[in-house]
């Protein structure tokens, strides 16, 4: 994108921005998901240190935020976790499964309520001629929903550092839990020079695209009031 923006394309500047705003709304989103579950389940680290939150100030990570403008990969700031104050009526690997899921599943959620919205503004500008600033606003909440699907799916990986690696790790017996969790560390950065070089790109890329289908498909509905059908 940078590339692009450097020499000299005219869609690059907007195109840029597109993607700078969706990411604004999606991190910080996802992000307060997680430190909205934690404090759910008893612990307030996260709500004391000003993490439930759109203010994408508060989930910048410098490094996560150049690597992101550079490589297309980036991280926000971990929201901190403390276990050890979860309710008692919950285990400490649940009340860190739910709340390292609270992240993606909050992001598919905002994806289906964005392309709802994105649907009503395209939809309403063919149905009643409206101004074509509408289709692009429509257009631009699309893309938004969309990056919400990637963050989500990204997430998902089942492997440390990511969401998903804190979900499997609940189903595993406490034996391989704990032989798992002393390679943390090098599982993290084969993990991200793996995604740095693109080995994952066809594998995300597909599971991506039929997540979005998905929500394509159950918000189809919005297609009635204008006569498209299940559109």
């Amino acid at each position: 994108m940078l590339t692009r923006l450097l020499s000299g394309d005219p869609d690059a500047l907007f195109q840029l921005l597109v993607f700078g705003l969706a990411w604004m709304i999606s991190l910080p989103f996802h992000e307060s998901a997680h430190a909205w579950m934690a404090a759910k389940l008893g612990d307030q680290t996260g709500r004391v240190q000003g993490r439930i939150t759109m203010n994408p100030l508060a989930h910048i990570d410098p490094m996560g935020l150049i690597c992101m403008l550079v490589a297309g990969v980036g991280w926000a700031k971990p929201v901190p976790v403390n276990p050890v104050h979860f309710n008692r009526n919950i285990s400490m690997k649940a009340g860190m499964a739910l709340t390292s899921l609270a992240g993606p599943v909050s992001n598919l959620i905002l994806a289906v309520a964005l392309t709802i919205l994105a649907k009503l503004c395209i939809y309403a500008q063919w149905a009643f001629s409206l101004p074509e600033m509408v289709y692009t606003v429509g257009t631009v909440i699309y893309t938004i929903a969309s990056v919400n699907v990637v963050l989500a799916v990204f997430n998902m990986i089942p492997v440390p550092p990511f969401d998903g690696s804190r979900v499997l790790f609940y189903f595993l017996p406490q034996r391989i839990y704990f032989g798992v969790m002393k390679y943390e560390r090098i599982l993290m950065a084969v993990m991200m020079a793996v995604i740095l070089l693109g080995v994952l790109d066809v594998p995300l890329n597909f599971i991506e695209t039929h997540v979005m289908w998905f929500v394509d498909l159950i918000t189809g509905f919005v297609g009635l009031p204008f006569g498209l059908g299940w559109y």
